[in-house]
């Protein structure tokens, strides 16, 4: 028979092992020397969502909106590479927004140090392809985004902004028949109307 001591030790282990993998904690791992390093894990691919963002890799992790900033900024580096900037809007009508920047035109919001949403925009040479779920980036056409989505336009002052069925929003650019996504957002952004 096993004693209640021993019993306890092992689920004690087995209740932190599932905690790490659940959050994504990598202390001293291949993860983390990426982001230190500044690189950027080629077999890691950023998924946006409407309520979030989906880390692939072997061991992928879901940051949904009001995930821990630190948490979003390093998973993102070891995915994207380095931050490329941080900034802070005070005048944003959902209330002070900070966000951070990383290559590749992707920008995640930030209110009291908890994720609320994110912007992708600009490719700027990265060499990581961003898209949605269903895999909508930039640049895919109106038509590959109408079968991946329901799709409707919003009256904005911005452009030719859309919304989908499933939250995720964006900017079409382009001739009529032939526009193309040029960024794509979902939660809280600071675009002033």
């Amino acid at each position: 028979m096993i004693s209640p001591r021993i019993l306890s030790g092992l689920a004690c282990a087995l209740l932190l092992i599932s905690c790490q993998q659940a959050t994504g904690d990598d202390p001293g791992g291949q993860g983390a020397a990426n982001s230190e390093d500044g690189s950027a894990d080629p077999a890691s691919q950023l998924r946006l969502r409407a309520d979030g963002l989906e880390v692939t890799r072997a061991e992928g992790i879901y940051l949904a909106f009001d995930s821990p900033r630190e948490t979003v900024e390093r998973e993102l580096a070891r995915v994207l590479g380095p931050i490329a900037d941080r900034s802070r809007n005070a005048e944003c009508g959902a209330g002070t927004v900070d966000s951070t920047s990383f290559p590749g035109g992707f920008t995640v919001n930030f209110q009291a140090g908890r994720l609320k949403g994110w912007v992708l925009k600009d490719p700027g040479g990265s060499t990581n392809e961003i898209t949605t779920d269903k895999g909508i980036g930039l640049g895919s056409d109106e038509g590959a985004l109408d079968k991946a989505y329901s799709v409707e336009s919003v009256d904005s002052t911005l452009g030719d902004e859309f919304v989908t069925d499933q939250g995720i929003s964006g900017f079409l650019t382009g001739q009529e028949g032939s526009r193309k996504v040029e960024a794509l957002y979902s939660g809280t952004t600071c675009f002033f109307r």
